[in-house]
């Protein structure tokens, strides 16, 4: 009968440590299946289609995951880790906002956030004046025009008329 030498013996731990680790490491990586869901209305109470959806980390407002709402301005964020989170809303010409922070434990599955309600932004102007000048060449079917006014050199060189 055979005896285990040093270099066997040594070459069986060596494959159990591996199939360990790599249990191991297939264990941490799984992935929560928590599922973080809501809507988004604008201020007249309709869906906010396309809005800007970020989840965001309540500790330091990193950002974990992004989307955009669909048509009946819903939204899912699906394999979200363990943590403290916050829902950032953001769409044109409407003011950013923020959900409570939720908080995903392991027993958690489906987490339904309320309701995000958007406050329009609307800025009127006061004031609009369109100036316009001739470029420094133009082209015209029988010629080519240099308007010098409009030029480089022009600009520096005004005539004072007394």
């Amino acid at each position: 009968m055979k005896t285990l030498t040093y270099k066997s013996i040594l070459i069986i731990l060596l494959i159990a440590a591996t199939m360990i680790q790599s249990n191991i490491a297939r264990a941490q990586s799984v992935k929560p299946n928590a599922r973080i869901s809501g809507s988004v209305l604008d201020d007249q109470g309709k869906a906010m289609p396309f809005a800007t959806i970020a989840l965001l980390k309540a500790k330091d407002s990193s950002l974990v995951k992004g989307s955009i709402t669909n048509d009946a301005g819903a939204y899912r964020f699906e394999h979200v880790a363990l943590g403290n989170y916050v829902i950032r809303v953001t769409a044109m010409g409407f003011i950013k906002a923020n959900s409570k922070a939720v908080n995903l434990n392991p027993d958690d599955k489906d987490i339904k956030i309320p309701t995000i309600q958007l406050r329009s932004s609307s800025k009127t102007l006061k004031e609009v004046t369109v100036t316009s000048t001739k470029p420094l060449i133009e082209r015209k079917i029988d010629r080519t025009v240099m308007n010098v006014e409009n030029s480089v050199l022009a600009a520096g060189t005004q005539q004072w008329i007394f």
